[in-house]
C-alpha cells in the first residue's frame, strides 16, 4: 500500500514533551510531561484487543495517547518511554530508522503513529526503560485503575435525585463532577484521570451550574468547597460523627436510601455489609430561583 503524506512546513520546535505509557489487560494508562506539568491519562482497551499479545496493547498504547494528547504535541521534541522491547524494536528503536512487523495489526498501529508523527511536525524518539523504574511504576499503575471501591447511585436513584432537584431549580442535572468513562450520570463529565470523552480532572476544570457531585470520601471537604459555589447536588453518606459533617451546610436535603439499596461500583457490586445500612444524603447547594443561599441554611 502507498501512503501519501502531504508536505509539513518546517517550523522551530516549540517544547520538548515526555510521555510513558502502559498496558494491562483491561486498560491503557499513561502520563504527559511538560515545562513542569503533568497531565495523566487511563481508560479501557477496546473489547478487540483484550485477549491480545502485550507487545500489541502496548503499542496501541502509544498511539492512544499521541491521539489523546496530540493536540499539545504539534512542532515539539517528544520523547517516548516504553518498558515492552517488542514495542520499542516495532516503532524502529531510538530514533525511528528501522521497525515494523509481520503481524499486519501490529504493523497498522505502528503506520497510525508514523502518519501521526509527520502530519503533525513531532520529532519523536522512544527509548526502553525497564518496569521497575519510577515513570514505569505510575504508568503501569494508571494502566490498572482500582475501581472496586468507587460506588455511584444505581441510575433509578440518580434519576429520584434528578426529578428532585429539578423540582426545586427548575432545571435538569447537567454535568457529573467525579465520574469515569465507564460510570457517569450523564453525558458531560469530569473524570480522575484524563480518558476519551472527559472534559478533564474535576479540582481542575471550570465547574458550571447544574452539577452533579458524588466524591471519594476523603475529598469530601476539598470537594465541597468547589461544589457550594456553583448550584448543585452533593452526595455524601450519613456518618454521623464524621469529622466534616460540622462543615458541611445545604439548601435543602434529600434522604435517598440505604447505601445497600441504592450504591453499586461499575461492575455492579453493592458496598460491603457492615456499611450496607448508613443512608445516603442528596444535598442541594448554591443559588436557585434567584436567590443565594448557604449561610444559615440548614445543616444535614
Amino acid at each position: 500500500m502507498d501512503y501519501k503524506f502531504p508536505p509539513v512546513p518546517l517550523q522551530p520546535l516549540r517544547t520538548s514533551v515526555t510521555i510513558v505509557q502502559d498496558a494491562s489487560d483491561t486498560h491503557v494508562g499513561g502520563f504527559l510531561e511538560s515545562n513542569g506539568q503533568k497531565r495523566c491519562f487511563s481508560e479501557k482497551l477496546p473489547s478487540i484487543l483484550i485477549n491480545s499479545s502485550s507487545t500489541l496493547r502496548e503499542t496501541y498504547a502509544v498511539k492512544r495517547v499521541l491521539q489523546h494528547w496530540l493536540h499539545l504535541l504539534q512542532n515539539t521534541h517528544l520523547l517516548i518511554k516504553t518498558d515492552s522491547s517488542g514495542c520499542y524494536n516495532i516503532l524502529g528503536g531510538r530514533f525511528f530508522k528501522s521497525g515494523g512487523s509481520n503481524n499486519e495489526a501490529l504493523n497498522d498501529e505502528a503506520i497510525a503513529i508514523y502518519l501521526m508523527m509527520i502530519n503533525n511536525a513531532i520529532y519523536i524518539n522512544i527509548v526502553w526503560h525497564r518496569r521497575t523504574s519510577a515513570s514505569a511504576v505510575i504508568a503501569d499503575k494508571l494502566s490498572k485503575p482500582d475501581t472496586t471501591g468507587e460506588y455511584g447511585l444505581r441510575k433509578k436513584f440518580f434519576a429520584k435525585v434528578n426529578a428532585w432537584y429539578k423540582k426545586q431549580t427548575g432545571s435538569s442535572l447537567q454535568i457529573d463532577t467525579f465520574a469515569s468513562l465507564e460510570r457517569h450520570q450523564v453525558p458531560k463529565f469530569f473524570s480522575r484521570y484524563e480518558c476519551q470523552a472527559s472534559l478533564g480532572n474535576a479540582l481542575h476544570s471550570g465547574w458550571i451550574d447544574h452539577h452533579y457531585t458524588h466524591p471519594p470520601l476523603k475529598m469530601v471537604p476539598e470537594a465541597f468547597q468547589i461544589a457550594s459555589k456553583r448550584c448543585g447536588i452533593f452526595i455524601i453518606p450519613d456518618y454521623k460523627y464524621a469529622w466534616w459533617r460540622s462543615t458541611i451546610v445545604a439548601n435543602a436535603v434529600l434522604e435517598i436510601g440505604p447505601m445497600k439499596d441504592v450504591l453499586e461500583n461499575a461492575s455492579g457490586v453493592h458496598p460491603e455489609a457492615n456499611f450496607s445500612n448508613t443512608k445516603m444524603l442528596a444535598l442541594l447547594l448554591g443559588s436557585y430561583k434567584g436567590q443565594v443561599k448557604g449561610v444559615g441554611s440548614p445543616t444535614i
